[in-house]
């Protein structure tokens, strides 16, 4: 069970980087309009590396109560529901695509699949 847990965690990580990295290959021209476009996309990318952040300590700490506790079904119940919110986020990360985000989106993809490597 622990095995499978792990390996779905880890699927669903990857998956949610590699589809959030993904970006458009649209032709910038600097106006008034894209660059306050440009300004709350980045405030965009900004919080949403603050949310997954977040949501990567929290699995953390969801991984180390499976750990010392396999058998506490109630972890079980919170990993789920953090999947739950991981599918969610999915969209969020989509237009994040200047490589100073990628870069942290894949820091943060590593520390959790650092932590569920643990199990």
């Amino acid at each position: 069970m622990k095995k499978l847990v792990t390996v779905f965690g880890l699927i669903l990580s990857i998956s949610f980087i590699l589809s959030s990295c993904g970006g458009s290959s649209s032709e910038t021209t600097t106006t008034e309009t894209e660059e306050v476009t440009e300004e709350a996309s980045s405030s965009d990318c900004d919080q949403f590396l603050k949310d997954y952040e977040a949501f990567a300590d929290s699995y953390i700490a969801i991984v180390e109560k499976m750990k010392a506790n396999p058998t506490d079904m109630s972890v079980m119940t919170e990993y789920t529901s953090m999947m739950t919110k991981l599918t969610e986020m999915q969209s969020g990360g989509q237009d994040c695509t200047d490589p100073e985000y990628v870069t942290k989106m894949s820091e943060i993809a590593m520390k959790i699949t650092n932590a569920a490597a643990a199990i």
